[in-house]
């Protein structure tokens, strides 16, 4: 018997081969996709300070009085009077028992006793207007975040008394024309920060370069070590004096003590001058840089830390918090300081003979 022949099956579909892995040829990209597809990001090596730092320098600068340290003036107020009730006493004793140097010791401890009390007054009155400032800084940032029409303007205006600006003033004029009642308070001081507050800002600014190219040089052209950091810590400390009067504020004694100790912590922890030399060429030209002593470099780390600490003492004692974006940093005085630098040295490098 032969075999029995299957009827033909037919399939509709054609199988389907598995699909092959494609892979994507090369791509290029030169400098005009690059722009397009990516998003660069900008780095400030001059910006990039520990966070510790900063929040050390802040702390310095914004009042703290805890509980022992009240008592502790508390405890130094009644010593200096029960002191002064005492010297009185001897005073008349001595006048009574003709002692005439017991009343001359009596009378200089009478003189130093209110010199301590004076100055212990005037701390607390400066801590005052100190905390008053802060207090100012936090109204400004609420009135910031608010969108209605009722305190912007009485609270410019009283920044305008405290500030001393008499109304002819250019910029109050400027911003007095400018208001309009359909402004709502964040508008009302983004505008005062806008034209009024520069006139201080700009002030601040120029002290800041200045105090910072002055220690730059003292650093750079002095072979005293030494002396040289008490005179920056000194030139310092009286930048911070003048930037808070500026603003209508002082910090106390305490306050400066601590604001020193910062400052000196930075510069051994910042390791400025190391930093400086690495990165000096990307501020100066090949040729300059290969000149750039040691000193100098040593200059230029000292006055950016000076600038630093400046515009933190600026940016704390400032009424209003600044705008986004227009806080000053310290790139903004790195080519200035470097420059004034360098036309101080071409001044005092000597003529050459004809």
């Amino acid at each position: 018997m032969g075999k029995e022949v299957r009827p033909r099956i037919d399939f509709a579909d054609t199988p389907v081969e598995p699909n092959a892995e494609k892979i994507k040829s090369s791509h290029h990209f030169d400098e005009a996709h690059a722009e397009q597809h990516f998003i660069t990001q900008e780095f400030d090596t001059a910006e990039d300070v520990n966070e510790v730092d900063e929040i050390s320098l802040e702390q310095s600068l914004r009042p703290k009085f805890p509980v022992w340290a009240r008592l502790l003036l508390f405890g130094m107020v009644i010593l200096l009077v029960s002191g002064m009730a005492q010297l009185l006493q001897s005073i008349i004793t001595a006048w009574h028992d003709k002692q005439w140097f017991t009343l001359g010791m009596a009378t200089a401890g009478v003189m130093i006793v209110c010199a301590g009390l004076s100055a212990l007054l005037a701390e607390i009155g400066r801590l005052r207007r100190l905390k008053k400032q802060m207090h100012i800084h936090q109204q400004a940032q609420t009135l910031l975040s608010s969108h209605s029409h009722q305190h912007a303007v009485t609270f410019c205006e009283s920044l305008i008394k405290d500030a001393g600006l008499p109304v002819e003033h250019p910029a109050v004029m400027q911003w007095r024309a400018a208001l309009d009642p359909s402004l709502n308070d964040k508008e009302v001081i983004t505008l005062y920060s806008t034209l009024v507050q520069p006139t201080f800002d700009n002030q601040a600014r120029r002290l800041i370069r200045q105090t910072a190219t002055q220690s730059a040089i003292m650093i750079a052209a002095s072979p005293y070590a030494l002396v040289d950091m008490g005179l920056v810590a000194w030139r310092s400390l009286r930048m911070i004096n003048q930037i808070a009067k500026l603003y209508q504020v002082e910090p106390g004694y305490f306050g400066r003590i601590k604001l020193l100790r910062a400052l000196l912590v930075n510069m051994a922890v910042a390791g400025a001058t190391e930093w400086v030399q690495e990165s000096s060429l990307d501020w100066l030209s090949q040729d300059l840089a290969a000149r750039l002593s040691g000193r100098v470099a040593q200059g230029v780390g000292i006055g950016l830390l000076t600038a630093r600490l400046g515009i933190k003492t600026m940016s704390l004692c400032r009424p209003i918090p600044w705008p986004e974006g227009e806080a000053p940093k310290v790139s903004e005085f790195r080519h200035g300081l470097i420059a004034d630098l360098g036309e101080k040295f071409r001044q005092r490098k000597p003529k050459q003979p004809t």
